[in-house]
């Protein structure tokens, strides 16, 4: 039995059942504001927050849609942010990127053996 994903670019929150409790967690839940308190678990972490769901709780539905809805558009706006790939501008020194310039790939001693045969044949 597995455990239900919700995603949109990315995880939204996940599902889990326990013997006394329902839980779902969100993925970047410390990011999201919660006015109406409904996070009551994992609040020790820095990255996810959980809500507890006890057996014949009642929940504020307008403000777990509002918890869905933030998780949702903060996904989103992590994906609109994503950094330039390098080599979209033109560089001056011919190179692109304007970044750093690439280091050379060190290859290990074996590698370096197995290089210098195949260049000789």
């Amino acid at each position: 039995m597995g455990t239900p994903v919700w995603s949109h670019n990315g995880i939204v929150c996940t599902g889990e059942t326990y013997k006394n409790v329902v839980k779902m967690t969100f993925a970047k839940g410390a990011s999201l504001k919660d006015p109406a308190r409904l996070f009551n678990s994992s609040l020790d972490g820095n990255v996810r927050r959980a809500i507890d769901i006890h057996e014949g709780e009642e929940i504020d539905a307008p403000a777990l849609k509002a918890i869905i809805r933030a998780a949702v558009a903060l996904n989103v706006a992590g994906r609109k942010a994503a950094p330039p790939k390098r080599g979209a501008a033109g560089g001056v020194s011919g190179r692109t990127g304007g970044g750093p310039a690439r280091r050379r790939r060190t290859r290990s001693p074996s590698d370096r053996r197995r290089h210098r045969r195949s260049r000789r044949a």
